[in-house]
């Protein structure tokens, strides 16, 4: 009668023990840890809007990632970017951005978004795809080479993709005398940068933002759909991509109130195809545009009633985004028949309640604060400069 063999002994925590050091010390502490430890490494800026936090379900713009924003024209998408651009500027951030459709970006637009901040942006204007992604790498390697121990804050735009091959289409139809049918092609282009480059903002306080084109395609006799120029696999390559839409729109005697809606048709950090609407008021005196991210805080939670009831009640004068007079109330936060402004001052001003709005019933995911650089690895503390807000979103003078 044969022997029985023994059974093997296999001792579950010492393996993984034995292999995350073996792995550390092989890759190093930064580039083998453990799955609870992965949240340790991502840091950002907060969002001057629960609204915005709602979108992306996250309390935080995350930094080493990359932000893809489409629309029709004039769906204001580039103003969104250059907002996006202020919220990284406003704690110290430096901003450079490439333009790629012959300096389309209005001087009294760049001037109104970015307010004081508007000389903390180097702007590249360039007319191929060669040189957009030429002034990109350079920006990406000028951050990495000068300031190794990750502490500059840096926004990076590209408006847009679409765009930036002016110079190869003058070329070819001077020599055709036609244009090809090659946005394929640059797609293709974009694709590989954003392959390579995208990945390399990871773990560094650096944020960039890509604006893209849609346009409506005809695609049979019955329907139609959308199609983007620069290629669908940006949206693949988007940490988060942005879709907006003008979905109203009304002309007063001192401004005029656009209603956009924001959706998130792709979404890593939160759930995607969330939606919030917010008004961009253009003021007829002075040239004045602005976000009004309270009055989207306000919509958003009349959106979300069911879900925040047990928090507080939101109520509204007029249920049209664009109305001229619109006012909300609460008696939660003490206000009634306040600006969108005004609300969203009041909201901001409670942070416990923000806390348990984040919780369950909005479902946003808390991530810490960038304080003047990125850890660098896991248990070791990271000397961090002081780094703050030196304005808030609401108080700039364009």
């Amino acid at each position: 009668m044969a022997k029985a063999k023994k059974k093997r002994r296999v001792i579950q925590s010492h393996s993984i023990g034995a292999l995350k050091e073996a792995a550390a010390k092989n890759f190093g502490v930064e580039g083998a840890y453990v799955g609870s430890e992965h949240g340790k490494y991502f840091r950002g800026i907060p969002f001057q809007s629960i609204a915005l936090e709602y979108l992306f379900g996250s309390n935080m713009l995350i930094l080493g990632m990359t932000y893809g924003i489409s629309g029709p024209p004039q769906s204001f998408k580039s103003a969104l970017a250059l907002e996006f651009i202020r919220l990284l500027l406003s704690y110290g951030g430096s901003g450079f951005h490439v333009e790629t459709e012959g300096r389309k970006i209005s001087a009294p637009m760049l001037e109104a978004i970015l307010g004081k901040h508007i000389d903390d942006v180097v702007m590249r204007p360039v007319d191929s795809v060669e040189k957009a992604q030429d002034a990109l790498t350079w920006a990406v390697d000028f951050e990495k080479t000068s300031f190794p121990d990750k502490n500059n804050l840096l926004a990076l735009a590209i408006d847009s993709l679409s765009g930036a091959a002016t110079e190869e289409r003058a070329e070819s139809i001077a020599k055709e005398g036609h244009a090809k049918r090659d946005f394929s092609s640059e797609a293709l282009y974009w694709s590989k940068w954003l392959n390579t480059y995208g990945s390399k903002l990871a773990g560094w306080p650096m944020a960039l933002f890509i604006v893209n084109h849609e346009k409506p395609k005809m695609e049979d006799k019955t329907g139609h759909g959308k199609t983007i120029t620069g290629g669908w696999a940006q949206q693949f390559y988007a940490t988060t991509y942005l879709s907006v839409r003008r979905v109203g729109e009304n002309r007063g005697a001192t401004q005029t109130i656009t209603a956009l809606s924001i959706k998130s048709s792709k979404n890593s950090f939160g759930e995607y195809n969330r939606k919030i609407l917010v008004p961009f008021i253009y003021g007829h005196k002075g040239v004045t545009m602005t976000f009004d991210w309270g009055h989207a805080a306000a919509q958003m939670l009349l959106d979300n009633a069911a879900k925040v009831k047990e928090f507080l009640e939101v109520k509204s004068s007029s249920p049209s985004m664009t109305a001229q007079t619109r006012t909300f109330s609460c008696k939660q936060l003490g206000v009634t028949q306040v600006s969108g402004e005004e609300f969203g001052l009041a909201l901001q001003a409670q942070p416990e309640l923000l806390e348990q709005l984040r919780s369950a019933p909005l479902g946003i995911t808390r991530y810490k604060l960038f304080e003047g650089a990125m850890p660098d690895s896991i248990g070791e503390k990271v000397e961090t400069a002081e780094c703050g807000p030196d304005d808030t979103m609401d108080d700039i003078d364009p």
